[in-house]
């Protein structure tokens, strides 16, 4: 009917599914029939995205020890930045 390969439909709905901006825009089969060629179009220039996971808060949040090692380097920052604001002359500046 569409005259589409399988291979060409598949390969759509996987770049549907890593880029993940077209799944709720392409919820039925008549909705990706009308935005097939623009997403088959899309998919050939950003073929460096493909494959990209769509991660949960969950698996970016760093365990207890990653926090606790960013933690002390925030606090290790924050107290070298008091010292040298106690005797500096300009509080604006920023310190890194």
């Amino acid at each position: 009917r569409d005259k589409r390969t399988p291979d060409e439909v598949g390969r759509v709905l996987d770049y549907i599914f890593d880029e993940g901006f077209w799944i709720p825009l392409v919820r039925s089969p008549a909705a990706l029939r009308k935005r097939f060629d623009q997403i088959a179009a899309q998919a050939a220039r950003k073929p460096a995205q493909r494959g990209r996971k769509i991660e949960h808060a969950e698996e970016r949040m760093p365990d207890k020890d990653e926090q606790a090692v960013i933690l002390a380097a925030y606090e290790a920052r924050a107290a070298v930045k008091k010292t040298a604001d106690s005797g500096n002359s300009n509080p604006d500046r920023e310190y890194p």
